[in-house]
């Protein structure tokens, strides 16, 4: 596991000198590609050389940080208004941890969110074209094949050593991280098989797909499984006058359906139906009685004693009420009006791109990924603490949209004046140029 790991960083850094040489690649996709690998494994408490795996994540995080900076700096004058008022929040998050009771602790932790985040934005802003930013999720759906496949054959390696109270836990992984890591994958694999434009990763997608659904029923993750319905259907919603991806899309389930009930123990099938959340209410309970006693600016950060070094997230299960814990009504108002401004930003650019064929799918997916993980965060804080692929996703989601959104429909697929950043990282020649920025 560890050689392979190795392997992966080694690799992308491979993919990153390519890039660099053939100017033809996008190097932060093949980095994001390999996060995707890292960042749900440095949960898992039962792989050998965890500490390892852990520092891996993390040098991942900032090398990909690191080459996003550089996109900043001939970008940011061209920001939608979305990634910016994502951008102010982490700002807002990040600075919270100086009025905290553990500064230092509370710095790192909600220093490499924010890491994460900004990234997700330059992936978004490191594409010239529409057609880069479709090559560059299936780098990312490709890393979250490897993924799937080591859980999955982790499972079928030790089937009676990977449930938790009836629920899947590969590798020591908390239940709900394998969740929100597979949900998250999911959503990309099913964009790349409803708008994915080469058959063999559309035909890689819709393998991929009943797979992570397995492990995502058997997770027992109601907020993954939400947050999968949620993004699914925003992403198949546009495509519903086409009968056959919708035939598809019913023996996929129907197929995974029937292994999950077939090979699964009921256990983490019950736990879905159960949608009263009794296990939240204590925890909720906490989280606003941290409120009450610093409601208007919070207290900075929760924590409880971490279990490698220091402190560790006190996780609230609810990244609503873990804002507002954290930074108070300040904090949490201007949080929420972010983000339904950015969600209405996201619907405002589906509709208006109706007739652009090479933007519109761009649209859809920033809206479909961000909608359904702001979802997920009213019953989980995951996505808030340390470094997770949602929180990738949303940063990306979010660039996205700005991207396409209020762009002249002329532009869209004609438009020729190539972005202000290095054309060594992106694609300077391919069709189908992004258009001019709102």
């Amino acid at each position: 596991m560890v050689l392979l790991l190795v392997a992966v960083i080694a690799l992308a850094h491979l993919a990153l000198l390519v890039a660099f040489i053939r100017r033809g690649a996008n190097a932060l996709f093949l980095v994001g590609a390999a996060f995707i690998v890292l960042a749900p494994l440095s949960v898992a408490s039962d792989l050998v050389h965890l500490d390892l795996v852990k520092y891996l994540r993390i040098y991942v995080s900032c090398l990909l940080f690191g080459l996003g900076f550089l996109f900043f700096f001939y970008n940011y004058r061209h920001f939608g208004i979305a990634s910016w008022l994502l951008l102010a929040f982490c700002a807002l998050w990040t600075l919270s941890a100086f009025w905290s009771d553990s500064p230092q602790y509370a710095l790192m932790y909600k220093g490499l969110f924010a890491f994460v985040v900004v990234s997700g934005v330059m992936l978004a802003y490191s594409a010239h074209t529409v057609k880069d930013i479709q090559i560059g999720v299936r780098w990312l759906v490709l890393g979250g094949l490897v993924v799937t496949v080591l859980l999955t054959l982790e499972w079928a390696r030790t089937p009676g050593a990977v449930s938790q109270f009836g629920r899947l836990s590969t590798f020591g992984m908390n239940p709900n991280a394998v969740g929100q890591a597979i949900g998250a994958i999911l959503l990309l694999a099913i964009y790349l098989a409803l708008y994915g434009q080469r058959s063999g990763f559309k035909l890689l997608a819709y393998g991929l797909i009943p797979l992570a659904i397995l492990l995502l029923m058997a997770s027992g993750s109601r907020g993954a499984v939400g947050m999968v319905v949620i993004g699914a259907f925003l992403l198949a919603l546009p495509r519903v006058k086409n009968p056959s991806v919708l035939v598809v899309a019913t023996l996929v389930m129907a197929i995974s359906l029937f292994a999950f009930f077939r090979y699964v123990d009921p256990g983490g099938a019950e736990r879905l139906a159960q949608l009263d959340f009794e296990t939240r209410h204590n925890v909720w309970s906490e989280g606003w009685e941290l409120f009450r006693e610093q409601p208007v600016l919070g207290h900075g950060w929760v924590s409880r004693p971490g279990r490698i070094a220091g402190e560790s997230t006190r996780n609230l299960h609810s990244a609503y009420l873990q804002v507002l814990a954290e930074t108070g009504i300040v904090g949490f108002l201007y949080f929420l009006v972010a983000m339904t401004l950015i969600g209405l930003r996201g619907l405002r650019a589906m509709m208006s791109l109706s007739h652009a064929p090479y933007a519109r799918p761009v649209a859809i997916l920033g809206t479909a990924v961000a909608l359904s993980v702001l979802a997920h965060m009213v019953v989980e804080s995951g996505s808030l603490a340390g470094t997770t692929i949602n929180a990738m996703l949303l940063g990306f989601a979010i660039g996205s949209i700005d991207r396409v959104y209020e762009s002249p429909q002329s532009a869209i697929s004609s438009a020729q004046i190539p972005p202000p950043y290095p054309a060594a990282i992106g694609h300077a020649t391919a069709p189908h140029t992004m258009p001019p920025r709102a």
